[in-house]
């Protein structure tokens, strides 16, 4: 069916939204972006969508081309990013932790296994080297003052 079929105040409604239409996509005027971004959770709503959880504005259609691609993107740059993270983080709190770990663990085991060990070692061979530190020092004496 022709446009020109239509009545006449169908058709003259037919062009004035044409012209809106063109206008505002020709526009670059400055977006309105609170009025928009309720336009936007409304029409969502209306369909009974949840809401975008983030808005992203460009300053031209061009812009808003080359975001899109970008966000597209994001889960492999993440990847990436986050295993070169990953991989560096991991090394470096690795080293910090054993350092700091390691040194506390080894001055704890000093404190307790040194005296453990070190007052059991005298119990068992204090009274060996007394002995034989007693027997030696009474031989010289003794071989020096007769």
């Amino acid at each position: 069916m022709a446009i020109a079929s239509f009545p006449k105040p169908v058709r003259e409604d037919i062009a004035r939204l044409r012209d809106e239409w063109l206008a505002n996509g020709l526009s670059t005027v400055p977006v309105d972006r609170a009025n928009a971004q309720r336009s936007v959770e409304e029409l969502y709503l209306t369909h009974e969508l949840p809401k975008p959880a983030l808005y992203i504005w460009m300053d031209s259609p061009l812009g808003g081309c080359l975001g899109a691609a970008a966000v597209k993107q994001l889960p492999e740059l993440w990847g990436q990013l986050g295993g070169q993270l990953g991989e560096q983080l991991g090394e470096q709190l690795w080293g910090q932790l054993r350092g700091q770990l390691g040194d506390q663990l080894w001055e704890q085991l000093r404190e307790q296994l040194g005296g453990q060990l070190g007052g059991q070692l005298w119990e068992q061979l204090g009274d060996q080297l007394r002995e034989q530190l007693g027997e030696q020092l009474r031989e010289q004496l003794r071989g020096q003052l007769w």
